[in-house]
């Protein structure tokens, strides 16, 4: 078990004290309990990116779902965005990876013009 500093699930600490342990904890205050859930974020990700499975994703949602309680919105205010969004763009299942756009900040879309994009190239 590493000494170092971590975000940890809320129920641990009372597992510890179960098996007959103090854990070493601090509450964390809002700003950096956000700061603290990116970096979380970044790790159950990196944790995906070398075992893939539905553990993984478990952990990824669960730190998704405590970032939008920290930031004030509920999970259904972001679900409602990520579906206008795939309205708007579409989602990310084809595998359409671009090599000509740096960016798309410049480009206004419109529902209709999502499969119609000029200058997108597959990734090959």
């Amino acid at each position: 078990m590493s000494n170092l500093p971590k975000l940890i699930r809320d129920g641990i600490p009372k597992l510890i004290r179960e098996r007959g342990a103090s854990p070493k904890i601090r509450l964390l205050d809002s700003e950096e309990l956000n700061s603290w859930l990116v970096r979380k974020l970044r790790e159950e990700v990196s944790e995906f990116e070398k075992m893939p499975s539905i553990e993984e994703l478990a952990d990824i949602l669960e730190v998704v779902i405590s970032l939008t309680v920290n930031l004030g919105v509920t999970f259904e205010d972001v679900e409602k965005e990520r579906k206008r969004k795939f309205l708007e763009r579409g989602g990310f299942q084809q595998g359409i990876c671009s090599r000509t756009l740096r960016s798309l900040s410049n480009f206004k879309f419109h529902r209709s013009s999502v499969s119609s994009v000029s200058g997108i190239k597959l990734c090959g």
